[in-house]
């Protein structure tokens, strides 16, 4: 299990029809990987099945919604690059 120490967290309904849905909440934040943990991190995006717990609420499953980096290159030792990850219930 990874946990990961996020910045900028947000958590809502999603809307549709200009309706709370029940039960499909959306994550989305922020969080920073370095060279060392870009892998395991790469692995876990791939296969996009995450188990979401915020602070003492129930634990749900998601999966990516949106997802984008400010770098394409952790190949190098010392590089950090700040990713931003929206997840949605399935």
């Amino acid at each position: 299990m990874i946990y990961i120490n996020s910045r900028a967290f947000q958590e809502e309904k999603m809307l549709r029809n200009g309706r709370t849905e029940e039960g499909k909440r959306i994550v989305e934040f922020m969080f920073q990987v370095t060279h060392e943990e870009y892998h395991d991190v790469t692995v876990l995006l791939y296969e996009n099945d995450f188990n979401v717990q915020v602070g003492e609420s129930e634990p749900f499953q998601s999966e990516i919604l949106q997802y984008s980096t400010d770098t394409v290159n952790l190949y190098e030792p010392g590089s950090r690059g700040r990713y931003t990850l929206a997840l949605i219930e399935k």
